[in-house]
Parts: structure tokens; C-alpha cells; sequence
């Protein structure tokens, strides 16, 4: 069964408000790539939004996707994307 990213979303809540909920502290999230667009998603929530101090994503797909750059690559360096 495929996952769903709000499922991913749900699940980030979840932990999100466990761990503040321990600590009482403002979290710090360092996410990579699909982590980095399911925080994104999450950051819509103000609530979760005032929970983090900061967040630092690398490699993230952004919202729109990777579709359109990929095309881009394809069309500008055909040859090269197949190295």
C-alpha cells in the first residue's frame, strides 16, 4: 500500500508534539530531500509552526516537484543526463 504524505505529515506532527511535550523546548529539524517538502507541507500548520525554532533542509524537492527542472535538464543536456 502506498504511503501517503500526509500520512508522513501526521506522523511528523506526532512526534513533533512528543517531543516538545518531554522537553518543552523549541525543536531544531534538519530534513533531506522527500523530509524536506514534508516539512514543508507541516510549516502550513501555525500551531506546529510556533513549536520549531528553526529548520534546515537539504536536497528537498520543492512543493511543485522536480518535474519542470528535470524537463529543463533533459532538453538543455540530453546526452548528458544518460552519463
Amino acid at each position: 500500500k502506498p504511503i501517503k504524505i500526509n500520512e508522513h505529515i501526521s506522523d511528523l506532527n506526532d512526534i513533533i508534539n512528543y517531543i516538545e511535550s518531554l522537553h518543552n523546548k523549541k525543536l531544531i529539524i534538519i530534513a533531506h530531500s522527500l523530509g524536506g517538502i514534508i516539512v514543508m507541507k507541516l510549516m502550513d500548520d501555525s500551531t506546529i509552526r510556533s513549536k520549531i525554532r528553526a529548520i534546515a533542509l537539504l536536497c528537498s524537492v520543492p512543493p511543485s516537484g522536480n518535474g519542470p527542472m528535470t524537463l529543463r535538464f533533459l532538453r538543455k543536456k540530453f546526452i548528458g543526463s544518460f552519463k
